[in-house]
Formats: structure tokens, sequence, C-alpha cells
């Protein structure tokens, strides 16, 4: 299961997998995990395009900086960020939403909310 909030980045993260030879198996969502259940959270903080170069990165799908945030814009005067909202699911949600039984192997990035995340496993 893979997820991320931002549509142009979640495209490029699922065909990064596909091209890299991913099963078909591995379900992906256009989501940030979080305590709602389909609902939205804002603010989320969001690289403006043009910054991506800025930030070492050549395209938004290197995924190799942060791209987003839920918390702060991660420069200190917040230039270069767009403030917007994102999807979000709860993590009982996606995986029955996904037929998802049982989890191999977990690993969060969830900008603090890792702790809401594990009280849901």
């Amino acid at each position: 299961m893979g997820t991320h909030p931002l549509a142009q980045l979640y495209t490029e993260l699922e065909a990064n997998y596909r091209r890299g030879g991913a099963s078909e198996a591995l379900r992906f969502e256009n989501a940030a995990v979080g305590d709602a259940d389909d609902g939205e959270r804002a603010p989320f903080y969001e690289r403006q395009s043009a910054d991506y170069a800025r930030a070492g990165t050549s395209s938004p799908g290197g995924l190799r900086t942060q791209h987003g945030s839920l918390r702060h814009p991660p420069d200190a005067d917040g230039s270069g960020w767009l403030v917007t909202s994102v999807r979000t699911v709860a993590f009982e949600r996606l995986l029955r939403r996904h037929n998802l039984t049982h989890i191999d192997y977990l690993h969060l990035s969830a900008e603090g909310l890792d702790s809401t995340i594990l009280h849901q496993v």
C-alpha cells in the first residue's frame, strides 16, 4: 500500500513502482492517512512547482525532498509554499477499502500523525 496526498506526486509514485516491476497486488491511494475518515485536512503546505528544482530534484516525481507538510511550511519564512487542503482517510478504512487483512511491513511518515495512525492499527 502506497499513499500520497498530492495528485501529481501520487501519479508519479505509482508509475515509479510499476516501472520498477511492483506487483499489481500493490495498492495505491491518493490521500493522506490521518485521523479523519474520508475528510479533508487543512492547511497542507505544498511546494510550488518552480521550487522543485531549487529543492534539488528535477521533477516532483523525484521524491527526494519534502514536497508537503501538514504542520507548517518547512522554510522559516513560508516562501515557495502554497496553502491547500488534502483528502484524508483513516488507516482502518484504507485497509478495508483495499481488502487488506494483514500488514507485513509498516513505514510511516505522517507529519506528526504517526501516533494517531498507530492507534488505529
